[in-house]
């Protein structure tokens, strides 16, 4: 759901993916993510994550959650956003 909405908004609406956070681990760079770059790195890699990847900064926590942004799309945890 994250990467469609993502790819969809950059490419129709001119949106800016900044940050994604996954299972075990987050990426950030507030200058863009690439939707499709970030989707093909994730497969291709052995372990299917996100980590590491090479053109956003790695966290090994959620804290890309609370960095500044116009639109928060909570995807897949449930109950992210409880207040």
């Amino acid at each position: 759901m994250g990467y469609f909405a993502s790819k969809f908004l950059a490419e129709e609406g001119g949106a800016k993916l900044i940050g994604v956070i996954e299972r075990d681990c987050s990426v950030y760079n507030e200058d863009g993510i690439n939707p499709d770059d970030l989707f093909k790195y994730k497969f291709t890699n052995p372990k299917q994550s996100i980590t590491n990847y090479p053109n956003a900064q790695t966290f090994m926590n959620d804290s890309v959650f609370y960095k500044p942004c116009d639109i928060l799309i909570p995807a897949a945890i449930e109950k992210s956003v409880n207040k």
